[in-house]
């Protein structure tokens, strides 16, 4: 059953459209993807979102949201310049970046805006990566960390990492959720692109840059219901988690409980939070209709 402080997470009322489309610019072409709102130490709210430009590469653009008597939000304002643009060539973010998460680091830290970074692929469509951008205290511009990725490819996540979603908890403990793909498909039809079947993993990290991944699966796929893509993972403090008892992923050094995710409950018509598209069981032939492969849309 589920407490009242998870009910009110997962129950929205509909309050209009906030912004409808970017505001016009050469690296601001169409699309308002992915919104996410950094509350700052100041209590300004600041909405980052990722637009497009007309060859399709995403960045990260920033506006600031004003809060009316009524409670409703408005966009007050738009920065000029991209908080975040594509990477160098032939980086992991060279064809666009997009935002996922903000988050308030240690005071000598600063913030953290976690991202997705893009770059195209010749025997799969594409790859990505997550990334992390850092704005320094008494700064107002964020800068690459690095220009690698913080997820890059290993043993345990061999085709790609995307959408971080990371928790700064009080104990000092930093906790990732983040999509990782199991493995890519071919189509019977050799027309179309392979498809990519990604779950939802889970990291911890003592500074919320380096990242210790162990294979531990926060959302898997619902077989029956066909499942192939868990997009992205919002979580609020610790009303969407379950404390999982003495499961640790192997090798887990923390002492720590490892936080289990649970799907929320389905409205008519709609997705869990969390869950991901229906479409074939991995290993399954696939079907000539509507199932078929679609983009990304992370």
């Amino acid at each position: 059953m589920q407490s009242a402080s998870e009910r009110r997470a997962t129950r929205w009322a509909r309050r209009g459209v906030l912004l409808s489309a970017p505001p016009r610019r050469s690296w601001s072409h169409s699309h308002v993807a992915l919104p996410t709102v950094e509350r700052t130490p100041e209590g300004i709210l600041n909405l980052y979102y990722s637009p497009r430009d007309r060859r399709g590469r995403a960045y990260i653009a920033r506006a600031r949201l004003a809060v009316g008597a009524g409670a409703e939000l408005t966009v007050a304002a738009h920065e000029h310049e991209p908080v975040l643009s594509p990477g160098e060539l032939g980086a992991f973010d060279d064809a666009g970046v997009t935002v996922s998460c903000v988050v308030q680091g240690e005071e000598r830290q600063g913030t953290l805006l976690y991202y997705t970074g893009w770059s195209l692929g010749v025997s799969v469509p594409f790859y990505f990566y997550a990334g992390l951008a850092v704005r320094r205290p008494g700064e107002h511009a964020f800068k690459r960390a690095s220009k690698a990725p913080i997820l890059e490819r290993n043993a345990v996540d061999p085709y790609l990492t995307a959408s971080p979603w990371v928790l700064r908890e009080a104990d000092g403990a930093w906790r990732m959720w983040y999509v990782s793909c199991a493995q890519w498909e071919l189509d019977e039809d050799p027309t179309h692109p392979p498809r990519h079947c990604y779950h939802v993993r889970y990291a911890e990290s003592e500074d919320g840059v380096h990242w210790r991944r162990e294979g531990q699966v926060a959302i898997d796929f619902r077989q029956q219901a066909r499942e192939i893509e868990l997009a992205r993972a919002r979580l609020a403090g610790h009303a969407r988690l379950e404390r999982g008892r003495g499961k640790h992923p192997p090798g887990h050094r923390t002492g720590r409980e490892v936080p289990q995710v649970r799907r929320g409950p389905r409205q008519p018509g709609e997705h869990a939070a969390g869950e991901g598209r229906p479409g074939r069981r991995r290993g399954e032939l696939p079907r000539r209709d509507s199932d078929r492969s679609r983009r990304h849309r992370n």
